[in-house]
């Protein structure tokens, strides 16, 4: 089935989701590799007074695929990455050679008590 064909089923079925429901929804597309993004490239002030912040979890491909599409998207920005310490070292490696990164590497999990 070709991608039109695929979006206008999901559209469709979307239309029937919100007449039964209280909720609306929503499609979004988006490339999953940074090749594949083409913007213009312009640092702009609130580019400069900016920056990106990535929490969590580090995963090699989807997370070196992000850092490009951000710096693509917004060249210059600075992009904080938290994350453990004891997460992935290969990757972390990688990461405290980029220019645009911060690397914030936690070394305590706590867990509050609510």
């Amino acid at each position: 089935m070709k991608e039109e064909a695929v979006m206008n089923t999901l559209k469709r079925g979307m239309e029937i989701m919100e007449s039964k429901t209280q909720y609306f929804y929503s499609i979004k597309r988006r490339p999953k590799k940074a090749d594949d993004i083409y913007t213009l490239a312009r640092v702009d002030e609130i580019y400069r007074k900016s920056a990106i912040i990535m929490q969590g979890v580090l995963e090699d491909e989807f997370t070196l695929e992000t850092l490009k599409v951000y710096n693509k998207l917004y060249p210059g920005v600075l992009v904080v990455v938290s994350t453990w310490a004891s997460e992935n070292e290969h990757l972390i490696k990688k990461l405290e050679k980029k220019k645009t990164v911060l690397l914030f590497l936690a070394n305590i999990l706590r867990i509050a008590d609510f």
